[in-house]
């Protein structure tokens, strides 16, 4: 049986994720960024906070998983990815990869048709951070380094870790952190 790409968006969005050094043309990435943005506009203060667990799935590890397994077993290559263990070893290493790569819109003017059409959806929901958003990365980063530079030398506020790995999550108008957790 030969796999239909289609059903495997979220796979071939990872994959692509792997090998470049950003993202500004795939569909699949643009749609992964209005699908933030949506979570974004739900949950930010005033109305609540950041759901990390919505964040994440989101971005599409939940569905990853599932096109992955989907496609070794339609191919029949034999798989532990449904074990956790296993695959909680193969997002380490996937997550290290895909680190500093960016997933963005290109500037409007630049955008095709059919990715205007997902900028202009996500126009219609902005987040309560500043706008629409226009990209995503996964970084580590060590706030309490970037305080100090700024002469601020109270850690930032509980439950979020001085030190350790996030999605930033860009705005027309601001950033948001989110702290990478696994449930």
């Amino acid at each position: 049986m030969t796999p239909n790409r289609g059903d495997f968006s979220i796979l071939n969005l990872f994959c692509t994720w792997c090998v470049h050094t950003e993202i500004t043309t795939s569909l699949t990435g643009l749609k992964t960024l209005a699908r933030v943005n949506d979570v974004l506009a739900g949950s930010l203060p005033p109305k609540g906070t950041v759901v990390i667990p919505e964040i994440i799935a989101a971005i599409g590890f939940t569905a990853l998983r599932r096109e992955l397994i989907t496609f070794l077993n339609d191919v029949g290559i034999r798989h532990k990815y449904d074990e956790e263990e296993i695959w909680q070893g193969l997002l380490r290493h996937l997550l290290e990869i895909i680190r500093d790569t960016a997933i963005r819109f290109l500037p409007v003017d630049k955008l095709r048709s059919d990715a205007r059409q997902i900028y202009d959806r996500i126009a219609k929901n902005p987040t309560t951070a500043g706008g629409r958003v226009v990209s995503i990365a996964l970084a580590d980063i060590d706030f309490s380094e970037e305080l100090k530079r700024r002469g601020i030398l109270v850690p930032p506020p509980p439950p979020i870790p001085p030190v350790g790995r996030y999605f930033v999550i860009k705005t027309e108008n601001g950033t948001v952190f989110v702290p990478l957790v696994w449930d």
